[in-house]
This record gives structure tokens, C-alpha cells and sequence, in this order.
């Protein structure tokens, strides 16, 4: 099987551990519960640098809190 790549793909900023991921759009789903009341859930659209690729979200580590928390795509 060969295994190609996105062209950019090496370009993109690292991140700790993982190489983080361009995405072409981000969108939040918000789902109202009569009892819970709102979940939020973020959206991430985009193309996989490789078919095979698991692709994940987590919050960035911060030694204070920041007025807003970004989130890094791996």
C-alpha cells in the first residue's frame, strides 16, 4: 500500500507530542436537554494528512488560565 501525503503536511506547527493538523472549518453543535439543559460540541472539518490517521481534539495545557482555551487538532 503506499502512503501519501497532503503536500504541507510537514510545514504545519508541532505540538508536544503529535504534529498538529490544518482544518478547513470548525463549527459548534449545540444539543438542548430538558433536564441538563445545553451540551456543546465541536465540529472539526477537514482532510486526514493519511486515510489510516486517527484525528483528535484536546484543550492546549496553560500555566494560567486564559481568557479563552484554544484547542489543538492532532
Amino acid at each position: 500500500m503506499k502512503v501519501e501525503r497532503v503536500p504541507g503536511f510537514d510545514d504545519l506547527p508541532q505540538a508536544g507530542t503529535y504534529r498538529l493538523i490544518d482544518f478547513d472549518r470548525a463549527e459548534i453543535l449545540v444539543v438542548k436537554t430538558s433536564s441538563q439543559g445545553e451540551h456543546f460540541f465541536l465540529i472539526v472539518l477537514g482532510t486526514k494528512p493519511y486515510l489510516n490517521m486517527e484525528v483528535d481534539l484536546a484543550p492546549r495545557t496553560y500555566v494560567r488560565p486564559p481568557d479563552y482555551w484554544g484547542i489543538e487538532v492532532f
